[in-house]
């Protein structure tokens, strides 16, 4: 059997990816973790955890952190730097803690008038993210939203419900191999 470890490090990155993704998703046309740009080869600039590239050219671009305490004013000043340079249309951060545990740093304003928003916990764990009128989808939370009717949930919950969703994903791929018309390897 064949098993796969994941740095903790990827997995901020990957929900808060798959949160945008999901919700941008007649939007976005690729998402990405881990990007460096360079303005010729001699100068690169700061990678970035996230970048969104959405289908009329323009960026979305996020910097992520485990947990609240990781976040420095120097990784605003990165993000908002590297968005500068890219015309990104919006920024990010993103944190697999909840609301109340981010301190004033992760609710600065940019300094620009390009939107920037804060994900938590509760943006990350929510499978199935939507716009619902009067509702915005990016505000800071103070509650988990389930997946399905719209109810309130535990982090347990859909932790719970991720957990599942992996599972039943891996049994899409599992299926995927056992095509029966599919020619046995020699």
């Amino acid at each position: 059997m064949l098993t796969a470890v994941m740095s903790a490090d990827l997995l901020t990155p990957m929900l808060a990816q798959s949160f945008m993704h999901k919700l941008f998703a007649k939007s976005v046309f690729g998402s990405y973790p881990g990007i460096e740009f360079w303005d010729d080869p001699a100068n690169k600039l700061p990678e970035l955890d996230v970048v969104l590239l959405l289908r009329d050219g323009r960026l979305i671009v996020g910097e992520c952190k485990n947990s609240a305490s990781g976040l420095r004013e120097e990784d605003l000043t990165k993000l908002w730097t590297v968005a500068d340079r890219l015309d990104a249309a919006m920024t990010f951060v993103a944190t697999l803690d909840e609301a109340d545990e981010c301190g004033d740093l992760w609710w600065t304003d940019a300094p620009s008038t390009r939107k920037h928003v804060t994900l938590t916990a509760e943006h990350l764990y929510e499978l199935d993210p939507i716009a619902v009128l009067g509702d915005d989808p990016l505000a800071k939370r103070s509650r988990y939203r389930a997946r399905g009717p719209a109810r309130d949930a535990t982090r347990g919950e859909l932790i719970s419900e991720h957990s599942k969703h992996l599972k039943d994903r891996r049994q899409d791929f599992v299926r995927t191999i056992a095509i029966p018309w599919r020619e046995e390897e020699p």
